[in-house]
């Protein structure tokens, strides 16, 4: 943690075990964050912090200890959040809470697109706008909530997969995939309803990520 631009830097220990895996963070203010992750590789944590990352409790999410797989979490207040986790039971398993983590509860599979055979998301692949939400899978499909997570659409990128995603307002859009040989990149202008290729890199690149810069033209990506 950081409270000066980064000239200097303390560092304190997420109690996730003696193999700890952080899937994403989401920072409300300079005191208040949530984490989702993995302690030892299985057992899926939601944990926060309000003190500035002094310590941390775990936050009560429903996560099977086996088989429940965080991908992405984000809080758009102090009070309300939503976490993404990879399918369970035929669904994906998303939790909203509007008590700051006091309380989870759990998104009914009727408000979510069902998963196509074999299909996950990725840790940290997803943005999020105002009151919408996106993350996306290893099927290149983006899924939308524009109600913070309570209910879902879903729509196919031309991408095979989506391994980085960034929009720029509510309706702008970009995702990237790569495999080994190629990277692609598809561009949408109605909030993810529908997608268009628009590969602007030749030769052989793997995107790692694309970031809008707020209040700019600029758009970065991260290759190599």
């Amino acid at each position: 943690r950081t409270v000066d631009g980064g000239a200097n830097w303390s560092v304190t220990q997420v109690p996730l075990g003696d193999l700890p895996f952080i899937a994403n963070m989401s920072v409300v203010d300079e005191n208040t964050a949530f984490i989702s992750g993995l302690d030892q590789f299985g057992n899926a944590k939601t944990l926060k912090t309000s003190n500035g990352s002094q310590t941390w409790e775990v936050s009560p999410v429903g996560w099977d200890p086996v088989v429940s797989w965080p991908d992405y979490i984000h809080a758009f207040s102090p009070a309300k959040a939503c976490v993404i986790g990879d399918p369970r039971d035929g669904e994906f398993e998303i939790y909203t809470t509007s008590s700051g983590g006091i309380e989870w509860f759990k998104v009914g599979g009727a408000n979510i697109p069902n998963p196509l055979p074999g299909e996950f998301g990725f840790n940290n692949v997803g943005d999020v706008w105002g009151n919408t939400i996106w993350f996306g899978t290893s099927s290149g499909r983006i899924f939308r909530s524009q109600n913070s997570g309570l209910t879902w659409l879903v729509a196919q990128t031309p991408l095979p997969v989506v391994n980085s995603i960034s929009f720029s307002d509510p309706d702008n859009g970009l995702v990237g995939a790569f495999d080994l040989h190629t990277s692609i990149i598809a561009h949408t202008a109605d909030g993810g309803t529908n997608w268009t290729n628009i590969t602007p890199l030749d030769g052989q690149f793997r995107i790692l990520g694309i970031e809008y810069i707020p209040n700019s033209p600029v758009i970065l990506i991260g290759i190599t």
